[in-house]
């Protein structure tokens, strides 16, 4: 029987030769794309002093899908210091996104080793970081792995506020802890915003009231959302996307929500995956349902919430929007393994 301190140990060593294999096979170069050069030519914007939105980048407004004006100005200021001392060195910054990747996988396992058996903890962190598909993502320089990695940070906070809650303890560090990774959650992608209504839902629908950590949270974002406006990184722009906007987009949604599979991929069968992915959605419905019996908690309500606005947001982005889900899928899947079991 393994002790606490051998548990973490046995995590920490799996998630450290995830890193050395990511690091070893970093490929030079970056593929084809637009969202990386924005996030570089805002951080060094940063670095040089220069206003933050003056990348030379003409907005469309008749094609707002291909990027708004400005992004969020977190992963830019993740990237300043690399520039500042290595300048536009690619393979300096995919090092500091993989260790970025490597701090969420050990986060992961932290929300989801009281939860979960050791065995499937573990098993959990090891699909996740061994995942072709995260193995090829590693060499874009993309806010996706910030983003998940605060993403996790939030619902860690939270609930060590509400465990410290429950047993008399004090609460102040899980509320900092789940402040601070809540602003930099909305400071990496927009759709950060949604973990405060899925915080405040969670309290009413379980406490029947609103807490301490449902009225701090908020407050901190809110201070958040002005310091992002005096950064100038704060934009409206991602809401032109819904111009002419029509029920066909769920419709269109639904259908490439199939890209989900895509984290099974092998690249030799796509009815593998398929199945494995069909395999594990089906054994995730009684894991969620058996947690939402128990206790539902910022978990299950965010799940909900960030689906539904893929479904309806109006720009195909394919399997990227689907990375917060994977580890709460896996998670949900073992629960019900265990369930069934």
């Amino acid at each position: 029987m393994l002790t606490d301190r051998a548990k973490m140990a046995v995590a920490a060593a799996l998630v450290a030769l995830i890193g050395v294999f990511y690091i070893l096979t970093i490929r030079p170069g970056h593929y084809w794309g637009d969202d990386f050069a924005l996030y570089i030519l805002h951080a060094r914007n940063i670095v040089e002093g220069a206003p933050y939105g003056q990348t030379g980048y003409i907005y469309n407004p008749s094609n707002p899908s291909l990027s708004p004006r400005t992004y969020p100005p977190v992963y830019p200021l993740m990237l300043a210091p690399v520039i500042r001392w290595c300048g536009m060195d690619l393979e300096a910054m995919k090092v500091e996104t993989i260790l970025v990747f490597l701090a969420a996988l050990f986060v992961i396992f932290l929300l989801f080793r009281k939860d979960l058996r050791f065995r499937h903890a573990v098993a959990l962190v090891a699909m996740v970081g061994l995942s072709p598909f995260f193995w090829d993502f590693k060499d874009r320089i993309c806010s996706d792995l910030p983003f998940l990695l605060f993403l996790f940070l939030s619902f860690l906070g939270m609930r060590m506020a509400g465990e410290a809650e429950e047993s008399g303890r004090a609460q102040l560090p899980g509320i900092l802890l789940a402040g601070l990774a809540c602003c930099l959650a909305c400071g990496s992608r927009t759709l950060g915003y949604l973990l405060i209504p899925s915080l405040v839902a969670a309290d009413v629908v379980t406490r029947r009231r609103i807490s301490r950590l449902s009225i701090s949270v908020p407050l901190m974002c809110g201070a958040w959302v002005v310091l992002q406006g005096l950064l100038e990184g704060r934009d409206s722009s991602y809401f032109d996307q819904f111009a002419g906007w029509s029920p066909r987009v769920i419709l269109h949604n639904l259908i490439y929500a199939a890209s989900i599979a895509h984290f099974w991929a092998n690249g030799y069968s796509k009815a593998v995956a398929a199945l494995l992915c069909l395999a594990f959605c089906g054994l995730a419905v009684p894991g969620y349902l058996s947690r939402v019996r128990e206790r539902v908690t910022v978990l299950e309500v965010f799940l909900l919430l960030y689906v539904a606005v893929i479904f309806v947001w109006p720009a195909e982005q394919g399997f990227r929007f689907f990375i917060p889900v994977i580890p709460l899928l896996l998670f949900y899947s073992f629960r019900g393994l265990e369930r069934i079991r």
